[in-house]
């Protein structure tokens, strides 16, 4: 005999299953924009595998005496229209970044600090820090161009996505500091008011004007 807390956290998982489901199911539908032919497809595919998902979980449960849900769960927390394609993307993986984000931030630790001598779990000198990095050729596992086509289609999809409350855009890593330099070159770098005495007093001190140079 199955638990109570044993079914119900299956019929939890279904429902977010339905929830996944239908989003990807209308980013299909609703897709519009030059771009959309290219992701609109695997939207339809990703809906059909979460179904495939729910399917499973709900015949697990339905042999432990339990009865599927049929209400979707409440995942996603701004779905107000317009929906573009790749509206609330980040949603879709929401769920990963519990165990499973626990489980990366381990294996982080492990690379970067046990197996290159680093700190880790407080057990070296304090102040050491390892680093790790990692090479993969994409080509040892698919052609290049596949690969590229590909990361660029998830980054179109980040892209398009609809921001939260507060943000103008959705942003990929590496945009903030491409915008920073962009910005830099535009108007300067940004100087704080207690470096800039410090330049001061050096140019001062070794016989530079630093205040001719920045007018310069």
């Amino acid at each position: 005999m199955a638990s109570k807390k044993l079914k119900e956290m299956l019929n939890k998982a279904i429902a977010m299953e339905l929830q996944v489901a239908i989003q990807y199911m209308w980013q299909h539908v609703l897709a519009t924009g030059v771009d959309s032919a290219a992701v609109a497809d695997v939207f339809k595919e990703s809906a059909i595998t979460e179904m495939k998902h729910a399917e499973a979980l709900a015949e697990r449960l339905a042999y432990l005496d339990g009865n599927p849900t049929t209400k979707p769960g409440d995942l996603f927390k701004d779905t107000s229209p317009p929906v573009k394609w790749g509206d609330n993307f980040i949603g879709a993986i929401l769920p990963a970044a519990r165990h499973k984000g626990y489980a990366l931030a381990l294996v982080a630790d492990v690379f970067a600090g046990a197996l290159t001598g680093g700190r880790c779990n407080g057990d070296v000198i304090e102040g050491e820090n390892g680093v790790f990095m990692q090479a993969i050729n994409p080509e040892a596992f698919i052609p290049r161009e596949e690969f590229e086509k590909r990361v660029d289609t998830l980054i179109r999809a980040c892209r398009f996505s609809s921001p939260r409350p507060g943000f103008d855009k959705v942003r990929i890593p590496g945009d903030p500091e491409r915008e920073a330099e962009e910005k830099a070159w535009k108007f300067g770098i940004p100087i704080d008011e207690e470096l800039w005495k410090e330049l001061v007093e050096l140019g001062e001190k070794y016989g530079v004007d630093v205040y001719k140079i920045v007018k310069s």
